[in-house]
């Protein structure tokens, strides 16, 4: 996986935000003033809603790079759920067989998932999602879950 932005950055040269292995346009962001004072880039996000609407056919958040930096959902199933995420198109996706590029596991029963604004995934070729009965499966969950997807 590929941590995109730092915890706590700065602003850097020619109107980048962050260290050089991890600028961004500083268009790209909403610059606050972190705990310590420093400045920390806190991206505007996009989202997506699945009610009840994730399964196991791959769609595509995003055409092009970019973050996932939130992901909520509600697991109705009396057993534990994995969202999937991959660095591809839908198209260039074969679930159970393309390894996932990061997993949100969901307990049953339960409200879950992470949170890592201002830290983000970084996907560098586009973001795709699936919700499956395992890490690496390709069976859809039971009931399908309530999930909201926030990227950039």
């Amino acid at each position: 996986m590929k941590w995109l932005f730092p915890v706590l950055g700065f602003v850097g040269a020619l109107g980048t935000f962050g260290p050089a292995s991890a600028q961004m346009p500083v268009s790209a962001c909403n610059v606050i003033i972190g705990p310590n004072g420093a400045q920390v880039c806190a991206p505007s996000l996009s989202s997506k809603a699945f009610p009840g609407t994730l399964t196991n056919s791959v769609v595509g958040l995003k055409t092009t790079a970019g973050i996932v930096s939130l992901v909520h959902c509600y697991n109705p199933n009396a057993s534990e759920i994995v969202l999937q995420f991959f660095n591809a198109a839908p198209a260039n996706v074969v679930l159970g067989t393309t390894a996932p590029y990061a997993i949100v596991p969901i307990a049953p029963t339960m409200t879950g998932g992470w949170s890592l604004s201002p830290l983000a995934v970084g996907f560098s070729t586009a973001i795709s999602v699936a919700a499956t009965t395992t890490a690496n499966g390709a069976v859809a969950p039971g009931i399908l879950p309530d999930c909201n997807v926030y990227y950039q």
